[in-house]
């Protein structure tokens, strides 16, 4: 079909042709991946447009700054000799609308074709309109791997990372914030409800692989958490604008098991965080706006650590069953469980 529109006499189409939103076919097929199906097709259709000559550094999308142009006008005496340019701001790179679920290799051409692994832009949780506390409003100075963490696509991640270029470590890579002070590990924690398992062909809609969607999520939780902790443990005391740890993201996680929220709450513990980590309240909650229970803080005063690192076996069972209530504790009744929830009375 786009074969047919492009060699039509006269050509009904072009590959730089651009929507009302401003996306290019290339843009398009990017956001395509989002749908998580057609997995394979739609990344062949991709490199097929690529391989056409479309551009990724024309197919970025950007607008007028407002502000910008707020600025500009106040600034302006009158004697500048006309009028200027108005400033751009990226609102939507073609690198960000692919890495919600590109592969290594696809993420990897990109690059390749002239993507900037560090460009910032805007983005906002396609599911807003569900008005959820927990999803990620509309965000400014975002880049590609905080938008790859929100959808725990660990292959796309691990891309960007090894990809990223001279001059840029990969703690400094990780350590990067939002216009909210959040940092990818934040992203990846808090997650989006548009996170569905990736299905390599369309059709596939057997029974089993319909049992693994919601399995996935909570798996690529686990081990994008584990891949940021291992990278470097120290984002584990990392806080956003409003004071929120990784604790806080955490225990409202989005779209994973209780069982793989408990395990990322360890994995965080392990890390080794600061005991004032654990006591972080929210800004928010100060000012008596409380979104969540400080159980963190009082788990940790209960425990008399006010200073060092924690690292107490007795103190993750409580803070894991205080967070999620009588239900997480009844699942915590394992002989595991048991054996610590002995040692703690």
């Amino acid at each position: 079909m786009v074969l047919w529109l492009l060699q039509h006499d006269p050509p009904l189409a072009t590959l730089q042709d651009r929507d009302f939103r401003g996306h290019t076919p290339l843009f398009s097929a990017a956001r395509g991946l989002r749908r998580g199906v057609g997995f394979a097709e739609h990344e062949e259709f991709i490199h097929f447009l690529l391989d056409q000559g479309c551009s990724v550094r024309q197919s970025d999308v950007f607008h007028v700054g407002q502000e910008n142009e707020e600025e500009r006008r106040d600034g302006n005496d009158g004697n500048d000799g006309g009028p200027s340019q108005p400033a751009k701001e990226p609102q939507e790179t073609m690198l960000g609308a692919a890495i919600p679920h590109a592969s290594y290799q696809l993420t990897l051409r990109l690059i390749a074709e002239g993507a900037d692994v560090h460009a910032r832009q805007n983005w906002c949780d396609p599911t807003l309109w569900m008005t959820d506390e927990g999803v990620i409003g509309r965000s400014r100075e975002v880049t590609a791997l905080h938008i790859a963490s929100v959808y725990r696509n660990l292959e796309g991640i691990r891309a960007l990372v090894d990809h990223r270029g001279e001059g840029v470590s990969v703690a400094e890579m990780i350590s990067r914030q939002d216009d909210q002070g959040r940092i990818p590990l934040h992203w990846a924690l808090m997650g989006t409800p548009d996170d569905k398992p990736r299905k390599v062909n369309k059709d596939d809609d057997t029974d089993d692989e319909m049992a693994q969607e919601e399995k996935i999520p909570s798996e690529r939780l686990v081990e994008t958490v584990k891949y940021f902790l291992a990278v470097d443990p120290e984002t584990i005391n990392a806080r956003d604008r409003l004071g929120a740890t990784a604790f806080h993201y955490a225990v409202r996680a989005r779209h994973a098991r209780p069982a793989s929220v408990l395990a990322v709450v360890e994995m965080l513990l392990d890390a080794g965080p600061l005991a004032a980590t654990l006591k972080a309240v929210r800004n928010d909650e100060r000012e008596g706006d409380t979104f969540e229970p400080t159980i963190l803080q009082d788990a940790v005063d209960g425990h008399g650590m006010r200073f060092g690192k924690v690292n107490d076996a007795r103190f993750k069972l409580y803070c894991s069953a205080t967070m999620w209530g009588p239900g997480l504790s009844r699942s915590l009744i394992t002989p595991r469980s048991s054996s610590l929830s002995a040692d703690s009375t």
